[in-house]
């Protein structure tokens, strides 16, 4: 049903060649899907609409998910459990999806995007906006993959507006039972109590920063959740900037801030949704961290 969806595009569906073939890695052994799986754009693929711009980015895009015959992530997880959306709420589940088959979510409406747009005050990126209502809901392309809007893709959520609400009541019942009332309030307060952080308003203050960082309980207003990186951190899109950042914590010691702790720190992977995803689509995306005297 999806691939009849999507069949607006002038590109036909072709077998997976052997070309492509080799840089499918299946950790979990040959057709089986209990264990991480990828396949990405490689600049030797022999992609043949690389580079050709007389086609929307979103259009070459799909061309490749086609081209390659994977219609999932550039790291697939195999059968891990993980958020879904449903009847309102968000809940687990194990993923049992295989991304040869096609993409797991339909492409949503317009009704459907200018919905989440007005309930939330922000639009979404041009990009982003092609890729919901072109190709599928999420759940391809670079890392774990393209989250979606509510119910479609979102097996690695964290902190984004269109989800803050229901990922709030996710964790307290999932937590307070066994750590009692105020556990979630302490330990995720960038989420149950966040202090704005306007990262448009910082930039400019700053001189474009490549690297952003945040103190306990700062959150930037506007900030959607991407993707996760296969490495650590998660992959962010600012909505009024287009900026992508990547999202890390995983550092060894903190710095400090103004006296105070760094929980967060944001690193610029791309000026635009669009140039990010031409990097990916010409196999050379890869995250970039920056230090302090490269700012």
């Amino acid at each position: 049903m999806v691939e009849e969806q999507n069949m607006n595009s002038p590109f036909t569906r072709e077998p997976i060649n052997e070309t492509t073939r080799r840089y499918l890695v299946n950790i979990g052994g040959e057709g089986r899907l209990d264990g991480g799986q990828s396949l990405r754009p490689r600049k030797d693929d022999g992609f043949p609409l690389r580079g050709d711009t007389s086609f929307p980015l979103w259009e070459r895009i799909l061309a490749w998910c086609r081209y390659a015959n994977w219609f999932g992530p550039d790291y697939h997880k195999g059968r891990y459990a993980g958020h879904y959306y449903m009847d309102g709420h968000l809940q687990s589940r194990v993923c049992l999806h295989n991304p040869r088959e096609g993409f797991e979510f339909a492409p949503v409406t317009e009704q459907e995007l200018l919905h989440v747009e007005e309930a939330f005050g922000f639009v979404h990126p041009p990009l982003l906006r092609d890729l919901y209502l072109h190709i599928a809901n999420g759940g391809f392309g670079p890392g774990t993959g393209l989250i979606g809007i509510p119910g479609g893709f979102c097996y690695w959520l964290w902190r984004d507006l269109r989800y803050d609400r229901l990922m709030k009541e996710h964790l307290l019942e999932k937590c307070t039972p066994i750590h009692g009332e105020g556990f979630c309030e302490r330990t995720w307060p960038e989420l149950f109590a966040p202090i704005p952080f306007d990262l448009e308003a910082y930039e400019r203050s700053h001189h474009q920063p490549n690297r952003v960082s945040l103190v306990r309980g700062e959150w930037p207003t506007c900030f959607l959740n991407i993707s996760e990186s296969e490495g650590d951190g998660s992959y962010y899109v600012h909505a009024k900037t287009g900026h992508v950042y990547l999202v890390d914590n995983s550092f060894d010691k903190a710095p400090l801030r103004d006296g105070q702790e760094v929980v967060y720190e944001l690193h610029r992977q791309a000026d635009s949704l669009e140039e990010w995803f031409e990097r990916w689509l010409n196999g050379e995306l890869k995250d970039l961290f920056f230090h302090e005297n490269d700012i």
